[in-house]
């Protein structure tokens, strides 16, 4: 019998969606983040500590990077120092993997392989968690050189047994860029561990200084023990794998809530007091927990749309028939009066 090879469905080797930081939906820049904030489509940041990060999308000069050279990545800077990391502090960028997606790598070897820069040279720790965070393993990677990009990889299987996973719609497996953490979250590397873990006890404290710089991209996981190199995709399909997590009817370049930003707004004519107006989704969602939030298009505010014809922003009501698919709007309105309002869903894992 024909066995089924699995390391080229789709025909895509590259696991990680937006992995060279080429999508922004949310914003370019964050400044003194504190809890967490989501970046470049599919990765977010975190932190617990006592101090807080400024976050951009910094340029790539062509050729820096050989033989595939990105355009974006993400940088990180302290706003606020932490000298000293209490023991269930943490600070990391962190990307998931859905659980359909990840059900291809369930026991099998596989290579993570990344591009890395800063001026703090020392260990870093890869962290990789399952949906219920009760199974992790750590790598370490070394910085060796400051101010230089490096090349790095790492090569698991996932062969964890236990815990709580995820095969479908959910968080098959979550991977942390880790830049500090306290004792309650290290373990020792390269086996997979009962308990919630992000670091090995030798991970450096980037958070000690502002003039800290930690620079991401290329970030590629693939099947087998060797890291190739890194897949480009067409920026049309790789904005459509971003948009099963997060769409917007705003130009990929405008922040959600922007005063004055019309371009791609939906619009309708009134017909009825109580009117609902349908939204369709470019993508399916990965799942219709969450309902998409209305924006008006001329003062940016959430949960409002506008009324052309009286010039005011008006309370969006609500939302019926959410689905994978799309929405209704459900919205006061006043008969022949002309309605419009961006829009935005929120699918993320």
């Amino acid at each position: 019998m024909a066995q089924l090879s699995v390391s080229n469905l789709g025909g895509r080797k590259n696991f990680i969606i937006n992995g060279a930081m080429d999508i922004w939906q949310n914003a370019t820049s964050y400044s003194a983040i504190t809890t967490s904030a989501w970046l470049a489509d599919m990765f977010q940041f975190g932190i617990n500590t006592d101090g807080s990060m400024n976050i951009t999308r910094d340029s790539i000069s062509a050729g820096v990077l050989s033989p595939f050279t990105p355009l974006y990545s993400i940088k990180c800077q302290p706003q606020a120092a932490d000298t000293s990391i209490s023991t269930a502090q943490y600070s990391m960028l962190q990307t998931a993997i859905e659980g359909y997606n990840y059900r291809r790598l369930k026991e099998r070897t596989a290579t993570l392989s990344f591009f890395v820069y800063s001026n703090k040279a020392g260990i870093y720790c890869i962290g990789f968690r399952n949906l219920g965070s009760d199974r992790a393993y750590i790598a370490e990677y070394t910085i060796n050189q400051a101010n230089t990009w490096e090349k790095k990889s790492i090569t698991i299987t996932f062969n964890q047994s236990g815990g709580t996973e995820d095969y479908t719609n959910g968080q098959g497996i979550r991977i942390n860029w880790v830049l500090a953490a306290g004792s309650t979250y290290q373990t020792t590397p390269n086996v997979w561990q009962n308990g919630n873990y992000f670091s090995t006890s030798n991970q450096v404290n980037f958070m000690d200084n502002i003039t800290n710089v930690f620079y991401l991209t290329a970030v590629q996981l693939e099947l087998g023990s060797v890291a190739t190199d890194f897949e480009y995709r067409a920026i049309s399909e790789e904005l459509e794998l971003c948009q099963r997590y997060f769409e917007k009817s705003y130009d990929i370049s405008v922040v959600p809530g922007s005063a004055g930003s019309t371009a791609g707004a939906d619009s309708f004519v009134a017909s009825v007091g109580n009117y609902r107006a349908a939204i369709r989704y470019k993508v399916n969602k990965r799942s219709n927990s969450n309902p998409p939030v209305a924006y008006s298009p001329v003062t940016g505010a959430s949960g409002y749309i506008r009324n052309e014809t009286s010039g005011a922003d008006v309370v969006q009501a609500g939302w019926d028939m959410r689905g994978e698919t799309g929405a209704r709007a459900t919205i006061a309105a006043v008969d022949q009066n002309i309605y419009y309002f961006h829009w935005a869903v929120d699918a993320r894992i």
